[in-house]
């Protein structure tokens, strides 16, 4: 295999996680209410530079509801 014609499709590995929760559930305000990312920040991930995902989490808990204490949280 030709090492250099792959390099370019290799992923760059991500020093910011990614802060889907797996919750995924988009509400009317275009706004997934488990990780509070917008459908285009969602969608630019794979994409984004460093800089860029780390200002997409951080707005994105901005927007994120504060948990339910009704609600029983997973254990981790």
């Amino acid at each position: 295999m030709d090492r250099g014609r792959l390099a370019g499709h290799m992923q760059r590995p991500m020093a910011t996680p990614s802060p889907c929760t797996g919750e995924c559930r988009v509400g009317a305000q275009g706004i997934c209410r488990g990780c509070g990312r917008t459908l285009e920040e969602i969608a630019a991930w794979s994409t984004a530079t460093e800089a860029q995902r780390a200002a997409i989490v951080k707005a994105a808990a901005a927007r994120r509801p504060a948990p339910d204490p009704r609600r029983r949280q997973p254990e981790r």
